[in-house]
């Protein structure tokens, strides 16, 4: 499911069973950076990371088509990442800020939408 984590996004507080990644009004209210730049977006997927990682995707597709650049928000490696030196310097550090700025709400959506 690919989003971007921007202020009044209705995908954030929309359920899963509507597509959305459940955060509620609380949540929101809470975040602490937000993500200014939309050419790039973030990605949650069933896969072998579960939910440990938070992809990053460049819209104009130089992050690839495998091996998507990964921010982990969970577990031993939380707040490191794996090849953001695909994308432009200025999204890869600003996807960083945003991740690791609200990394608990990170972890929330990616078990929410992996349940």
């Amino acid at each position: 499911m690919n989003f971007e984590f921007t202020s009044g996004n209705p995908v954030l507080t929309k359920t899963i069973k509507q597509g959305g990644l459940g955060l509620t009004a609380t949540d929101v209210a809470a975040v602490t950076v937000w993500q200014t730049n939309t050419d790039y977006v973030f990605n949650f997927h069933s896969g072998s990371h579960g939910n440990q990682c938070v992809y990053v995707i460049a819209a104009d597709g130089s992050s690839g088509k495998k091996d998507f650049p990964c921010i982990w928000v969970e577990g031993n490696q939380a707040g490191s990442h794996r090849g953001l030196n695909k994308l432009k310097a200025k999204w890869s550090s600003e996807a960083l800020a945003v991740v690791n700025a609200n990394r608990a709400l990170f972890l929330q959506m990616a078990q929410s939408f992996n349940t």
